[in-house]
């Protein structure tokens, strides 16, 4: 087996994982992580010995799953090739439900997975004769401490999720579980082979699609660098009423922190594997994206968003609408390197998701 970069989905064993759970998805669209994790355990090769301190497991590839629900980003979890066709799809999950005790397990999985493989690296490193018994089998010292970084704050996140005063989870919020069928992947499917793949899709002519989705392409460009600077900017600044930030501020603040942690990285990339000068604020940056992540999923579940806050966001944008720039034809590769999902809100309406937490709503009109 082998591997091309640090998380699980970039490794054979990590695919091989993603490819059973896929098997496992569920025909009612309603994942259960109890469910999945006990099929996974069923299969040696998906959860291997922990003492092992494998790089690249099924449990690691399962916190990344959870992770990209979380964050809204599942859009490269399904193949759109006409092969993968048939296959279960991950966009056609409804709802996803966790359990402490579930996340318990995958936690601490993790946790010692880090353990152990920090432990035998020191001693091979020791004991062996090749130097890259010293990066714990990485060739490069980079990817032995991303790897290291990367498995830290999956820990982290899964931290957050066990601080949840609720005995069980969901990472899907109601809005968006009723709000219609979700496009990435699925829809895609939808449009390529037709009912067959996903029969309650609206049929929806391609071309109309795909000129709302430049429309919408061209809304994010002409709004996002004067936007990003100005309303991201005043939103953090808005509280709630009572105390709470929006959820536009919040949106805000994960962009900042996510671009801070990248930069911790870096730098801790070029001070060494034995150094720990970063860990500490590498930590701290961890559980503050984690504990945005879940206040943000509070205001979801809850529908409190500040109506004041809202309004403000707004007029700020509406005021930006003069700004002119974009792309005139559909162009299927920049979509998906822009777009995270597309919701069919209904047959003359879409919901166009950008991977950087942007959403656009986009009046479908027949070209």
């Amino acid at each position: 087996m082998g591997c091309w970069g640090i998380t699980a989905f970039e490794s054979d064993d990590g695919l091989d994982a993603l490819s059973l759970i896929r098997h496992n998805l569920p025909e009612d669209g309603k994942l259960e992580l109890e469910k999945i994790a006990e099929a996974m355990r069923e299969d040696e090769w998906s959860v291997p010995n922990v003492t092992d301190g494998l790089s690249h497991t099924g449990p690691m590839a399962l916190a990344e799953i959870i992770v990209k629900f979380e964050d809204r980003d599942i859009g490269d979890l399904d193949y759109d090739e006409e092969w993968a066709a048939h296959d279960n799809k991950f966009s056609a999950v409804k709802s996803f439900t966790v359990t402490k005790e579930s996340v318990q397990w995958l936690r601490d999985y993790l946790s010692d997975t880090l353990k152990y493989a920090k432990e035998n690296a020191a001693f091979r490193a020791e004991h062996g004769n090749d130097e890259w018994d010293q990066r714990g089998g990485w060739r490069e010292e980079k990817d032995w401490l991303g790897w290291q970084n990367h498995l830290s704050t999956l820990v982290d996140r899964m931290n957050a999720l066990l601080a949840s005063p609720e005995s069980q989870m969901e990472l899907i919020p109601l809005q968006e579980q009723t709000s219609g069928p979700i496009m990435g992947g699925q829809s895609i499917s939808r449009l390529e082979h037709g009912k067959s793949v996903c029969k309650d899709s609206p049929t929806l002519v391609e071309t109309d699609i795909h000129a709302a989705v430049v429309a919408a392409m061209n809304e994010m460009f002409s709004l996002k660098t004067v936007k990003e600077l100005l309303s991201d900017s005043i939103a953090a600044s808005i509280s709630r009423p009572d105390g709470e930030m929006s959820i536009p501020a919040i949106e805000g603040m994960l962009r900042e922190l996510r671009a801070h942690q990248l930069n911790i990285l870096q730098l801790a990339a070029g001070a060494g594997a034995e150094s720990t000068l970063y860990d500490e604020e590498m930590h701290r940056v961890s559980m503050e994206i984690s504990s945005l992540i879940a206040k943000r999923t509070e205001l979801e579940k809850s529908q409190q968003r500040s109506a004041g806050a809202d309004r403000r966001v707004e007029q700020i944008a509406a005021e930006l609408d003069s700004v002119s720039t974009g792309i005139g034809t559909f162009d299927d590769l920049s979509v998906r390197q822009l777009v995270s999902f597309i919701k069919v809100i209904d047959k003359d309406k879409l919901l166009v998701c950008f991977k950087d937490g942007t959403e656009i709503e986009q009046i479908i009109q027949e070209v």
